[in-house]
């Protein structure tokens, strides 16, 4: 059975630092929030770096296509539960102990071991459950077609890394009609490499189902917290559940209003957006994007659309909630809209409208309608985005005429917005 792990890749930190960021600019992590474009991408990442453990069977054509179907489901369920519980637990590490937010820099650090664990140490152990879980449900699969023509024999890897209790069950014989392979099928832990054979009837005496149930039970006994079985889990038959892991991991131990509300943003119904006529491009608005300022984010998005050839969304935005105006999916990110409401603009107007539009989005476009000191304007980007880590970009309009800087361009040097860099 495959224990290397060998095509084993963590989670891509910039897929997981944006989920965490989401939780720092929302002040905190609810069960709704698994809905939203950056925590869904870190339930996408695990799943995919689960899948490639499972990929070698799922696309072998050796289990049928629904089965594969209903496993790589397991996978992405999994993954969202997953994503669930490790941001749930580094939100508790957001305040301090008089429940001042703390800085992003200094929460990110604070919850190192829980990425580690989560994104590194425990998704190891999971990709090589996975491999073996999806190998022995094929086996499965396989012996299921024969039904009780061949006895069914357990062993073990037969070497110094098995453990005393899994080294019980080798050689343990039965039909695959008896309970104990309901189960004790293999993996029956966190890296274990035991399999399943088929042998001829008569060659290999049957063994008592009564004894080695109490073998399997005694072998997947892990005294826990409570004096509950941490290993009672893995008392499952891959193939037979059709599933890849255990459905009583510590993953699923939530609330049922939890349950439902993760399982719901899982599998979200179709977004109501509605088709904002543009001369050019694509703009579809969200039926829950704000109101309060969704007429002044139709007339900046339908600029870049209407001279772009861009395809924007305005996205679900309640009121009073921090999150992205828009998502650009030519650009392929979100943005935050600004719209300078003051007649003579100042530094620190503009200061300000940055200010809260980083805590909304890494890209930024800053409207402006009235005049303004192009050098002014210029020092104040430069300022801001130097003190903020998470800007990428800035985008400036001004009477209609605009220009995109990225990061790199503000926070050199000799920085200076010209008017004949206004297009």
């Amino acid at each position: 059975m495959t224990d290397s792990g060998a095509d084993f890749q963590p989670v891509d930190e910039a897929v997981y630092r944006k989920a965490v960021r989401s939780i720092f600019r929302r002040s905190g992590f609810t069960v709704d929030m698994m809905e939203t474009r950056q925590v869904r991408a870190l339930v996408d990442e695990y799943a995919r770096i689960l899948n490639t453990a499972t990929r070698p069977v799922l696309e072998s054509g050796i289990i049928p296509e629904a089965m594969a179907r209903k496993l790589e489901e397991d996978v992405f369920v999994f993954s969202g539960f997953k994503t669930y519980q490790g941001l749930k637990e580094a939100s508790r590490l957001l305040r301090d102990d008089d429940g001042t937010v703390k800085p992003f820099h200094r929460f990110y650090n604070d919850i190192t071991a829980i990425k580690e664990d989560y994104n590194r140490h425990w998704l190891k152990s999971e990709y090589v459950f996975a491999q073996a879980s999806s190998e022995m449900a094929a086996k499965w699969k396989a012996f299921e077609a024969d039904g009780d023509r061949y006895n069914l024999q357990y062993r073990t890897a037969h070497d110094g890394k098995v453990r005393p209790e899994h080294r019980v069950l080798h050689g343990t014989t039965l039909p695959p009609s008896d309970p104990f392979w309901d189960e004790f099928f293999p993996p029956n832990g966190w890296r274990c490499r035991c399999t399943v054979v088929q042998v001829r009837k008569g060659k290999y005496p049957e063994s008592d189902s009564t004894t080695a149930i109490q073998q399997g039970r005694e072998a997947t006994y892990q005294a826990g917290k409570n004096g509950v079985n941490r290993a009672e889990m893995f008392r499952f038959n891959p193939g037979k559940q059709q599933v890849v892991f255990p459905k009583h991991h510590p993953y699923y131990n939530v609330s049922q209003r939890e349950r439902e509300a993760i399982q719901v943003t899982l599998h979200p119904e179709e977004k109501e957006y509605t088709v904002v006529p543009t001369q050019n491009g694509t703009l579809r608005i969200h039926s829950g994007h704000g109101k309060g300022e969704r007429q002044e984010n139709i007339r900046v998005a339908s600029h870049f659309a209407n001279k772009y050839g861009y395809e924007i969304d305005l996205l679900d935005n309640p009121d009073g909630v921090k999150s992205a105006d828009s998502y650009n999916r030519t650009l392929g990110w979100e943005e935050e809209y600004k719209v300078n409401q003051k007649e003579h603009p100042t530094k620190s107007s503009i200061d300000n409208l940055l200010r809260k539009a980083k805590e909304q989005a890494d890209h930024i476009v800053l409207w402006i309608d009235s005049d303004i000191s192009l050098g002014d304007l210029s020092s104040t980007i430069r300022s801001r985005v130097r003190r903020s880590d998470n800007i990428q970009s800035v985008t400036v309009v001004i009477k209609g005429k605009d220009i995109r800087l990225t990061r790199a361009e503000i926070v050199s040097d000799d920085f200076k917005i010209r008017l004949a860099d206004l297009k």
